[in-house]
């Protein structure tokens, strides 16, 4: 039996047929497994929200509440399979300090195979990077005359690193 991809339960079989006598797979069988090699975007704002596309081949529809996306273990999300090909997942709220992270798919609380064209691509993730961003500034108005502490809020910021607020075009 010839693989096409490491996983644990073929998704279905063709059998293989080669012509030329002395080919190492005159006859038998090649099973499709359950891989998967892109997502849609590799970026994303740690307020969460984007929508990623997961494609790879063998999803099964019909059991999409088994599929998760996971951000490196710290995260885990549910994945809607929306084809034998497809399936979406929505980033999550970051909650730690915004950076790159392993995006994997999972089944059943097991890890998928990536099937990627590239020597050393990472045969269970890809990286993906959440970006801080700020939503709120408090407050909008102040006194130049006196000292006013201003509050950002937003997701993805590193609580261990020291933030500088530059006012750019101000004429003090």
């Amino acid at each position: 039996v010839a693989r096409v991809a490491l996983a644990r339960t073929p998704v279905f079989s063709l059998p293989l047929q080669h012509p030329a006598a002395g080919f190492p797979w005159a006859a038998g069988l090649v099973e499709f497994e359950e891989s998967w090699g892109e997502a849609s975007i590799l970026e994303a704002s740690a307020a969460g929200g984007a929508v990623v596309t997961i494609t790879g081949a063998g999803f099964t529809p019909s059991d999409s509440a088994e599929y998760e996306c996971d951000f490196e273990g710290y995260v885990r999300v549910p994945a809607t399979v929306l084809s034998s090909r497809e399936v979406v997942c929505t980033v999550p709220v970051w909650n730690r300090a915004a950076g790159v992270v392993r995006l994997g798919l999972r089944r059943r609380g097991a890890a998928l195979v990536r099937v990627w064209r590239e020597a050393n691509a990472d045969p269970l993730g890809v990286n993906f990077t959440t970006v801080e961003v700020w939503r709120d500034v408090a407050p909008l108005f102040a006194s130049i005359d006196a000292s006013e502490t201003l509050t950002l809020s937003g997701h993805g910021f590193d609580v261990s690193s020291p933030y500088t607020c530059v006012f750019v075009g101000l004429d003090l």
